[in-house]
């Protein structure tokens, strides 16, 4: 990175770096503590949780992933909090082959059946056309039924002792 003094560059630079987003708002919240010059910072994880909205596994997750790609180096001393170092010239490879990378060729088993099918017209010669249904009579509004004549109790044909 060209203007390692200009904090819009150096978050621009981060931002721009291939890594998973969990790394990368890691990676913005570390440089929001570090020195502009130098990288260095003495942040603890409960405080980039905090910085970057990530659980604490989450963080302790992409410190590791941000050591592993060489953006940062992280220096433990007994007794003391850790202290990481941005390394803003890093050169950081893509996980993925870029969106516009063309594509390569995959072709099938020599021995594979071919199982496409031609499509083309009518699903069956019987199916219905459709038609323009503007010239046909609309439809009323749905009523319900009206309430019909309450039933009379049948008439009891033996009578109980």
């Amino acid at each position: 990175m060209n203007d390692a003094h200009n904090p819009y560059a150096i978050i621009q630079w981060a931002t721009e770096l291939p890594i998973k987003h969990g790394a990368k708002s890691v990676l913005v919240a570390l440089i929001t503590f570090a020195d502009n010059q130098t990288g260095r910072c003495y942040p603890t994880v409960q405080q980039l949780s905090a910085r970057s909205s990530l659980k604490e596994r989450a963080v302790q997750n992409a410190l590791k992933e941000l050591v592993a790609a060489g953006i940062i180096t992280r220096t433990i001393e007994s007794g003391k909090s850790a202290q990481y170092a941005v390394q803003f010239n890093a050169n950081v490879k893509p996980e993925t082959p870029a969106y516009n990378a063309p594509r390569t060729k995959c072709t099938p088993a020599y021995n594979a059946p071919n199982h496409r099918t031609k499509c083309g017209g009518t699903p069956a010669d019987n199916a219905p056309k459709l038609t323009n249904i503007t010239n046909q009579k609309t439809i009323p509004p749905y009523s319900p039924p009206k309430a019909s004549k309450p039933r009379s109790k049948p008439k009891q044909e033996f009578a109980l002792p």
